[in-house]
């Protein structure tokens, strides 16, 4: 096992111990198994406690249309449903990693049929395909997809043994509390969109969309609707009429700011004039920005310094608040130990004291 998969395993374990709820940690989590087992994409499905569909987490917009295609017109659907994808009928009969091979799943035919040429095809699928069905208590919370693409090589029994030995931390991260009050800190995303006076999308950056995304679509399941890549929801509209009214002359009671809160974390959403009326037509410029919460930037930016293994475990725990007894219960280690590797994470990213690392950690930018 290289170091990179070693470390990237320590962050996952930290994420999903964070006890924020598998929506707030899905996206990290996600970031860090593409290093533990290398893939073109995953998605992760929730259920809900009757063991049906609850929401899914696919990584980007084209993975999003495609996702509810299966979603409203395969999942269910007796006339296109394929054997074995049924998420429901999964959840109850499937355990654990396996690939369509020891689904009985007899892959030339698989990739002939109607199901994976339009589901699995358009985004570059290959028929390399392996899922894990997890449970709890024996109750079904969730399942993992990862393909790679047709060229890439097969799954090996070594990526599958160590993808099922992450079952009980995804399960952890799943049966965590909800965020609500969560502290959110800058995550570093950000987008552009250009939109007129009165809110119609004229252009969004790939992150942009990204971002609206998980604003107009936090659940998407069955009855999230479909996705709309052509207009901004109502909140951020209106912030463009506000800018309108304001650069008219209007007595605007708001500011052309909106922020919103949501499983995913926090977006501002904020409106400047791009262009004025001598240029002609005015042009809304909307920036907008998300939060995630502070543990998971924590987890982040420490997998991004010049520390050991060790330290690294260390530094989380500091940044933390965790006191030296805590953190020589929690890593098995002497006190002395404990104070001796935060003497060393200390000088070398410059700060004194705990309160120091956490607010160096939770800066732009972690690097000493």
């Amino acid at each position: 096992m290289t170091t990179a998969v070693q470390r990237a395993l320590v962050r996952f374990k930290q994420l999903s111990c964070l006890g924020l709820g598998g929506a707030a940690v899905m996206p990290a989590l996600i970031r860090e198994m593409h290093i533990i087992v290398p893939s073109l994409r995953n998605m992760f499905f929730f259920a809900k406690p009757d063991g049906t569909l609850d929401h899914i987490y696919t990584e980007s917009m084209e993975y999003a249309a495609i996702t509810q295609l299966f979603v409203t017109e395969f999942n269910g659907r007796k006339d296109r449903d394929y054997p074995g994808f049924r998420f429901e009928v999964a959840l109850k009969t499937q355990v654990g990693v396996h690939d369509l091979t020891r689904l009985g799943i007899d892959l030339n035919a698989f990739g002939r049929s109607e199901f994976y040429n339009e589901c699995f095809r358009p985004v570059g699928r290959g028929k390399d395909y392996i899922r894990m069905v997890m449970r709890d208590q024996g109750q079904g919370v969730g399942m993992l997809t990862t393909f790679r693409e047709p060229r890439d090589s097969h799954f090996s029994q070594i990526e599958k043994d160590r993808l099922a030995s992450l079952e009980p931390f995804f399960v952890h991260a799943i049966r965590g509390r909800r965020m609500e009050e969560t502290e959110l800190v800058d995550s570093g995303a950000n987008g552009l969109i250009v939109a007129d006076v009165e809110g119609k999308l004229l252009y969004a950056s790939a992150a942009g969309r990204e971002l609206l995304l998980r604003v107009t679509h936090p659940k998407m399941a069955v009855d999230a609707g479909p996705v709309r890549r052509d207009a901004l929801p109502e909140p951020v509209r209106n912030i463009c009429r506000t800018l309108g009214r304001i650069m008219a002359g209007d007595d605007a009671r708001t500011s052309p700011a909106y922020h919103h809160r949501n499983l995913w974390g926090g977006f501002t959403f904020r409106a400047n004039l791009l262009r004025g009326e001598a240029q002609g037509a005015r042009v809304v410029g909307i920036t907008v920005t998300h939060q995630e919460p502070a543990g998971v930037k924590l987890v982040k930016r420490i997998g991004e310094l010049p520390l050991s293994r060790r330290q690294s475990e260390i530094c989380f725990e500091l940044a933390q608040g965790s006191h030296y007894d805590v953190v020589s219960q929690k890593l098995g280690i002497s006190r002395h130990t404990a104070i001796a590797h935060s003497r060393t994470i200390y000088d070398k990213l410059g700060v004194h004291n705990r309160a120091e690392l956490r607010n160096r950690l939770l800066a732009a930018s972690a690097a000493p």
